[in-house]
């Protein structure tokens, strides 16, 4: 599970037109500093795994809103003893 989230996330990043594209360059700024050497921020991998576990608890989210619905809807359709008489 894990490395598929964390495939998932960079799949996210590199499309770079996103909400999660754009959560992982502000965290990426702000979190990793910057090694004058190679040019580049360095412990990217720390930020990945902040948005994979954000990616993770908003899916999880979204599915609890899911099921919710569906439970209401299916209370709502389900004839009831009242309804019968």
């Amino acid at each position: 599970m894990k490395q598929i989230l964390f495939l998932a996330v960079f799949q996210a990043i590199r499309l770079q037109d996103n909400a999660w594209a754009n959560l992982y360059e502000r965290l990426v700024m702000a979190r990793c500093p910057y090694d004058e050497k190679t040019q580049s921020h360095v412990g990217k991998k720390r930020v990945i795994g902040r948005v994979a576990g954000q990616m993770d608890r908003s899916d999880l989210r979204a599915a609890q809103t899911r099921r919710r619905a569906a439970l209401e809807s299916s209370s709502r359709t389900r004839p009831t003893s009242a309804d019968a008489l």
